[in-house]
Order: C-alpha cells, then structure tokens, then sequence
C-alpha cells in the first residue's frame, strides 16, 4: 500500500525494527532445536521470518540492510540444527543430515577429488559447474562438509535477501512475504542441507531475477544482460525452463528497440539479441571449460533430455528410459527420432499428457510434500502473467512478466512433472514464485481499492521508489557467487591449491560424522531421537536405510575421506 515504505523507513521504525529482530533471533539462540524443527516441519515459522523479512526489506540504511541479511540467515541456522545437530535425513538425498545418498553422493566425490587432488574421475552427468563450486566451499572450510553446505545455504538465502527490496517496490509488503514464503518451501524440500546442484541454480537464478528487476527500475538495459549471464550460468548448472534464455535474450532485443533512435533500432536490437545468445552460449561453454580442466576422461553433458524425451512419447520416467537403453544417450535419441517420424501422434500426446499433470498436481509450486499453496500458486502464476498489464504497480515489468513466463509454461514437456518433480526449475523457480506473488498481491490490490472506495481516505497501492543500496548488495553477492564458480576453480587448480591427502586407512573429519548413543551424552544424540530422523529416508529406502543402523547401542556414523564411503563405527577406538 501507498506510504508503506515511509511508515517503516524512519529512524523510530527502523530502531524498533532491529529491536524487534534482535529480541527474534535471542529466541531462536535460546530455544535452537524447538524453531528449527518448525522451520523445516510446520509453516508457522516460515511465515513469521517471510513476513519480518519483507518488512526489513523496506527499511533503507546500511546499518537495517545488515539486520535484513542477519535475519535472512536464520533458515541457514536452522539447518545447520536440523541436519547438523540433530541428524535430520531428507526422504530420498541425505541421511543423518551429513551423509549424501544417490545423486548428492556422486556430487561428493566430484568435489572431494577435486579439492583433494584437483581433477575427478566421476563424470555422471556431464555438469561441472556445482562439484567445482563446492570443491573451493570444501577447501575453505578444511573438508568440513557440514559447515561448507551451510555455506551454500547462506548465499542462496542472502541473494533472496538482496531482491527482497526490489520485489517489495512492486507488490508491496504481502507480496514480498508471499515470495519469501514460498522461495523457503521451494529450498526447504530441494536443496537445503544437500549436496545438490539445485543449490547452485537456485543462487545464480535468483541473482540473475534481481538483475532483470534492476534494469525495470533504473530504465536501463545492461542489467538485463547480466541477468541473462546469470540465468544462463545457472542454466548450465541445473537445466531446466530452458526455452526462459531465449525470451530473456529477445526480452534484451526489445527493450533495446525502445530505446534506441529510429535509424538504429533494428541493428541495436539485432545486436542485444546477439549478445544474449553469446552469454547464453558462455555459461554452458563455462562448464565445458570446467569440465575439460577438472576432469579425467570425457562425458555427454546434459544427456539427460534424450531419456526426457524417451518417457513423453512412452508413458514413462527418464530413469526408466536410461536403464532400458543402459544411458546410451545416443541409441535412445535414435528411438526417439524413429518414433516421432512414424507417430507424431505420440509426442502430442506425451505433451498433453505433461500439461494435464501440470494443472492437476499443481506442479512448479508443490514443492514435494508442500501442497497446500500449489495449485493456488500456478493460477496466481497464470493470472500476473496475463494481468500484469492492466495493473498499474506492474505495468513497466509485464512485457518481461509475459515473456517469460510463457516461456517458462513452454518448457514443461521438456521437463514434464513426473521427472525429478520440481527440481529442474531451481533457476527460474524465483521467477516463478515472484509471478504467483504478484497475481496474489493484484488480487490484494483489487480488493484494496474496493475498500477504498466504501472507506474516504483509503490510501490506493504504490510502487515504492529504488534505493542504492539494494543495487549494492545484489552487485556484492552476485561478484562473490560468481567468483567461487568459475574463477576460483580454476585459479585453486592451476596454484594447486589442495586439501590435505587423506593417509593411507580410514580417515574422519568433523563435519562429516555423528556419535549415536543410548543416553544422548553430551556431543551424540540419543539412538532414539537418531531412528526417528532417520524415518523419512527409510520409508524411501527401506532397504538401504540397513546399512545406516548399528545394533550395538553407542556407535559412530562417518564418511571415510579415504575412500568417500560410509562407515557405521562401534568403539573409540575405531573412530
């Protein structure tokens, strides 16, 4: 609403506001493991930080901008009680909060061969960017895995912070929280706390949103194309909405064609399109040069789509077309173009079939378990990417609202629901969220004015002006972020800068184990607590959840460095 920002932006607010944060974050000190659990179990807590955090965000200063980033590290806190102290496991990727399971357990040894000896043998997928990235968080912190991940949790969470003001100036307080709210749900159920590439895209894509947001507000378009470097970096790391880099690349061309004197719109426009797609086509020449440097032998990036395309036209999963064709990425593109020549009909239908469980799962914001919010979401989606237009506080972001997100809505087939659920979108997944915020806040919006009209002196809703500020710390973290994937890498290989090789035999670091005990003695958790947390990983993995459970009452479960597998250990002495 109009005058919201001058409310909460005076000296009197702005004291009570870090008063007010301060007594929040004494509470959590205090009660660690009783807000943890409701940050990563309940909805309470998130709404309470989201709603704080939004109002932080309008509160200018250098000094409120540093309350802002310290309370938008509270979930990153919380992580590192939930998974670290009290050996929470994820359903499918992590075990006793520090052991990787599947997909983060490949990224693991990626990262610890690369810090450890500066190039990996493990290829998996092809995708460079986040072992590299985490290898230079594993060599900073001394293979601390646990404090590196908390790391990676506290960059995307201050990268959220650093947009926070920018959406604010359009949907106003409710808004903002609604963003922060859901971008929570989307980390909490992908990629908090885990050894996974959605982090690293999730980070890179929402810097490159606040980019996108920054060039509306300074009228300018170079921002733009720091955003398409962002989003196509992250692209790279965590493929997913592709078809956004295009229209964020044909966004520049437009805005570019405005701008410029009559004579020179069609050749500035031809030539921002240009640039665009050259950034587009650095950020995955970045990893292939990551890849080439860091890596022992050869690998097929992003070969999953041909697995992708295999389930749409056949009714299945992508892993069930790898292991059918045994991930010949190229015999199974063979079928799928043998098959889309002789039934096109096949593709219409895996497309229909894609957008039908789009709509009736709520897909893009169910964020796994989280379902309460996901079909509301999708038409909030829907209805800003279309309304935006019409509605004043958002009439200078609606061509980039529209393109994009028809883009976005494009590239489900390509990524349908049934396929890692909502994990691919990690880089557009800020985007997205912003989009339903927006439909929610035009729906406020509306009934605000109804309001107004039956009350005399109802203010009417407002953007909010910019702040420096804001531009400041987006430009901090965006330099740092960028920084640790790709010239770090690089620049600890060629001064071969390196973890300590593990000696010969089993070797344990902090960070990577936890004491198990019957008592819950100080320094372990109690076998109790330890089998609970452990409950959503076995309903999962009955089977492998086995190798994780000791029979003896006291025992120790690690990594080895040595060799990268786990170890369930009895006595003092074999720790």
């Amino acid at each position: 609403p109009g005058g919201a920002g001058d409310l909460l932006d005076t000296p009197r607010a702005r004291a009570a506001g870090l008063i007010l944060t301060a007594a929040l974050l004494a509470a959590f000190a205090t009660f660690p493991s009783f807000l943890a659990d409701r940050f990563f179990l309940g909805l309470l807590a998130p709404v309470v930080w989201a709603a704080w955090l939004s109002v932080l965000s309008l509160q200018a200063g250098w000094f409120s901008r540093v309350g802002m980033c310290v309370w938008a590290l509270l979930p990153a806190f919380a992580g590192l009680v939930y998974f670290g102290w009290n050996a929470a496991s994820d359903s499918s990727f992590l075990v006793a909060g520090i052991i990787p399971f599947s997909d983060a357990k490949i990224h693991l040894i990626q990262a610890a061969e690369i810090a450890i000896q500066g190039t990996t043998a493990q290829m998996f997928n092809g995708r460079f960017l986040y072992p590299a990235f985490f290898s230079v968080l594993l060599n900073l912190t001394g293979l601390n895995l646990l404090i590196a991940n908390v790391l990676v949790s506290g960059l995307v969470l201050l990268a959220l912070a650093a947009t926070c003001a920018l959406v604010s100036r359009r949907i106003g307080l409710a808004g903002a929280a609604i963003y922060a709210l859901l971008f929570w749900l989307y980390f909490r159920a992908h990629g908090c706390g885990l050894v996974m590439t959605e982090n690293l895209g999730l980070l890179l894509g929402v810097i490159g949103f606040g980019f996108l947001l920054l060039s509306v507000d300074k009228n300018s378009a170079w921002p733009i194309f720091v955003a398409i470097a962002f989003v196509g970096l992250g692209s790279a790391a965590r493929p997913g909405a592709l078809l956004i880099l295009p229209a964020l690349a044909l966004y520049a061309g437009i805005r570019v064609w405005i701008a410029a004197p009559a004579p020179r719109r069609i050749r500035a426009a031809a030539g921002a399109v240009f640039l665009g797609c050259c950034l587009v086509v650095a950020g995955f020449g970045a990893n292939h040069v990551l890849m080439k440097t860091l890596a022992r032998g050869e690998a097929k990036a992003f070969g999953n789509f041909a697995f992708t395309l295999h389930g749409l036209l056949n009714n299945t999963k992508w892993s069930a077309s790898a292991e059918e064709f045994h991930w010949d990425t190229t015999r199974v593109m063979e079928s799928n173009i043998r098959q889309i020549r002789e039934s096109p009909a096949l593709l219409v239908a895996g497309i229909s079939r894609a957008y039908a469980e789009t709509w009736k799962k709520g897909f893009l914001f169910r964020f796994g378990e989280e379902r309460r919010l996901a079909s509301a979401g999708l038409a909030l989606f829907l209805l800003a990417s279309v309304g935006a237009w019409l509605w004043g506080p958002l009439r200078s972001d609606s061509l980039w609202m529209f393109l994009l997100a028809a883009a976005i809505v494009a590239s489900i087939p390509f990524a349908p629901p049934w396929d890692a659920e909502e994990r691919p979108y990690a880089v557009t997944e800020p985007i997205q969220i912003f989009l339903a915020a927006a439909g929610a806040a035009m729906i406020m919006g509306l009934l605000w004015n109804l309001v107004g009209r039956l009350v005399p002196g109802r203010p009417k809703p407002a953007r909010l002006d910019g702040s420096d500020s804001s531009a400041a710390g987006l430009i901090a973290i965006a330099a740092l972020s960028v920084f640790l994937v790709l010239p770090a890498p690089l620049l600890f290989k060629a001064f071969g800068i390196r973890s300590p090789v593990p000696p010969p035999g089993p070797t344990f670091l902090s960070g990577s184990k936890i004491s198990v005990s019957s008592s819950g003695a100080e320094g372990s958790i109690s076998r109790e607590l330890y089998l609970d947390r452990l409950s959503d990983f076995q309903a999962s993995y009955p089977a492998e959840a086995k190798q994780f459970i000791s029979p003896h009452e006291d025992f120790v479960l690690a990594i080895n460095w040595n060799n990268l597998e786990v170890e369930v250990l009895r006595t003092a002495k074999e720790r």
